[in-house]
């Protein structure tokens, strides 16, 4: 049996001392979940990347899309203010000065009602923030279920039952 070689010490940023055993013979289980575990941390990395990078886009077009927003509702509301004092100074002192507001009223009305039209219309086609990296995590989580299936157990060490059959056959 080879012998066993003390711990290393590994220090990390923090300064803390953490303990890596080593050993001169590594295991076959080992390398695989050292590997599987670097696999896993660098696809979980690369989706979480991909996930900041869509809400810092989808930040900047939210931020864009506020300022002419804002600005849009602010030059519409004072063209709107001046049109309706525009509208009652021409007809205060006429007979149809009742009819002119409530035409306006109804337009107005309508505007308001297209205008929320569209703005569910435009929600209901907008992508979801985050679909790119629902969709990558949706195919890893395929692929790992795949992979999982397709991989039947192989083992180079001799089940129990081959063990006992070998000792009844050896005795």
């Amino acid at each position: 049996m080879p012998e066993r070689q003390e711990p290393l010490v590994a220090t990390n940023a923090a300064e803390s001392k953490v303990q890596i055993p080593q050993s001169p013979v590594q295991t076959g289980v080992r390398d695989e979940l050292l590997r599987l575990t670097t696999a896993a941390s660098e696809l979980l990395a690369a989706r979480f990347g991909l996930a900041q990078l869509e809400f810092q886009e989808a930040q900047k077009n939210i931020q864009k899309r506020l300022t002419w927003t804002i600005l849009a509702l602010f030059f519409i509301s004072l063209a709107f203010l001046a049109g309706n004092v525009l509208l009652l100074a021409t007809y205060w002192h006429t007979p149809l000065r009742d009819q002119i507001l409530w035409w306006a009223i109804g337009g107005y009305a309508v505007i308001g009602l297209f205008a929320l039209w569209r703005l569910f219309a435009a929600k209901r086609q907008s992508s979801s923030l985050f679909a790119a990296s629902i969709a990558e995590f949706e195919k890893d989580r395929q692929w790992l279920k795949n992979a999982q299936k397709s991989q039947a157990p192989k083992s180079d060490t001799p089940s129990s039952e081959n063990l006992n059959e070998s000792k009844q056959n050896d005795a």
